[in-house]
């Protein structure tokens, strides 16, 4: 069964947009993404789910950090 270039991000407690495909990650072990003021940080945790055949690797966030001024 071949692997995503897709990351599913879990447990977020804000919304995130649609990413852009250049902003789509190959099995890193952070993905952090700018939203707003801050970062949202998610983490691979080991786990995958079949989405049309295709196995997805998910993320589930840590936590949030600011940009500094």
């Amino acid at each position: 069964m071949p692997h995503s270039k897709i990351v599913i991000l879990a447990d977020c407690p804000f919304a995130i947009p649609l990413l852009p495909a250049a902003a789509r990650v190959d099995h890193e072990s952070e993905v952090k993404i700018m939203q707003g003021n801050g970062y949202e940080h998610f983490e691979f945790i080991g786990e995958y789910i079949e989405v049309s055949g295709i196995l997805t690797p998910v993320y589930r966030w840590r936590n949030r950090t600011f940009i500094a001024e």
